[in-house]
């Protein structure tokens, strides 16, 4: 089958990336006590100058098709450890596809990994990690198969609710219910929850009001170099 435009250029954009004639930059967003204000740390977000819109996950994609994943994380770690030491910590986005995890990101003091899509993270990485002492977040929590049974096979130091639970949640009650059942589940095991896709006071407030711990969207900071 042929490829596809969209395709080409992805494909295009990064070779260009890994061989530094596009440039990329990480760009940081806070992740806010939403008691005091004061920002514990910072995601870390891939971005490719001059492409806005690219999605990094089309990217990680192409990586995983074309055999070069290992170079993009590698990549990826090199630009986040340049902002090291931060003030707080810094969450990196990992792909559980990749094979040198533990090895990239051990004896990294002040990072946070971020794994997507629970239930395809390999129980062999969740225990190396956890083995090495690396503290690690679940994203996406409450959508796909980021859901409770493939919690119950980790000890992550946080969970990042997904922006789609997020949103409006002051006015549905749905969203409500399913947010104060997470809280007490966080607090039963002892798990950080942050809030991500923040966008307005009213939802802030009921997330303050439920107990959520920390929060992250554009009501606190957007994204900057």
């Amino acid at each position: 089958m042929a490829a596809r435009v969209g395709d080409l250029e992805t494909a295009g954009i990064l070779y260009g990336v890994l061989t530094g004639v596009v440039p990329m930059r990480m760009a940081l967003q806070p992740i806010v006590d939403m008691r005091s204000g004061r920002a514990i740390g910072h995601e870390a977000l891939f971005r490719v100058e001059g492409r806005p819109g690219l999605d990094p996950a089309a990217l990680w994609g192409e990586a995983s098709r074309t055999g070069v994943l290992e170079e993009l994380e590698d990549l990826t770690a090199r630009a986040c450890k340049a902002l090291l030491p931060l003030d707080g910590r810094l969450f990196v986005n990992v792909d559980p596809r990749s094979t040198r995890i533990v090895e990239r990101w051990a004896r990294t003091p002040g990072v946070v990994l971020e794994l997507t899509e629970a239930a395809r993270v390999p129980i062999g990485l969740v225990s190396a990690l956890e083995d090495a002492g690396i503290p690690y977040a679940l994203d996406d929590v409450g959508v796909g198969e980021a859901n409770f049974a493939s919690l119950v096979r980790m000890r992550p130091q946080f969970l990042k609710v997904d922006r789609s639970l997020v949103a409006g949640c002051d006015r549905d009650e749905r969203k409500a219910a399913f947010l104060a059942a997470l809280v007490a589940y966080a607090q039963r095991v002892g798990v950080r929850l942050i809030a991500e896709g923040v966008e307005a006071r009213g939802e802030m407030a009921l997330l303050l009001r439920l107990g959520v711990d920390y929060g992250q969207g554009f009501y606190f900071g957007r994204p900057v170099a």
